[in-house]
């Protein structure tokens, strides 16, 4: 198997049980070992919270996207896209959805830039 499917499968499956907590309640415990959960930074879904705060839900996403339609990125848009990240985390302002979106686009780059590494015929290239 190779990363990218290894990556695509991981995500899937992660989105998808993020997606059906709202009607298995467990599931809720079981993200709160990797996510604060707090309410007024969650996303709903069906009337109620997704059990992942914004921002994870957007390192999900991101990642699944970075796998399905890998690009080649430079560095410095990695490292600005982080910095951008870290700036909006620190000044406390910004809703879930901008959170989600910084780290969804964050997170799509970081991993394209992965896959792109690990691929043989395109690893070859750089």
């Amino acid at each position: 198997m190779s990363f990218r499917s290894a990556a695509i499968a991981m995500t899937g499956a992660v989105l998808m049980a993020i997606c059906a907590a709202p009607l298995v309640p467990a599931l809720h415990l079981a993200f709160g070992a990797v996510c604060h959960q707090a309410p007024e930074r969650c996303l709903g879904w069906f009337g109620m919270t997704l059990p992942v705060c914004a921002r994870c839900f957007g390192l999900y996403v991101g990642a699944l996207a970075g796998a399905l339609l890998p690009l080649r990125v430079p560095n410095c848009l990695l490292w600005l896209l982080a910095a951008a990240s870290v700036v909006e985390v620190v000044s406390g302002n910004g809703s879930p959805e901008i959170h989600a979106a910084l780290a969804a686009l964050l997170c799509w780059l970081g991993v394209s830039r992965l896959i792109a590494l690990a691929s043989p015929q395109e690893g070859a290239a750089n």
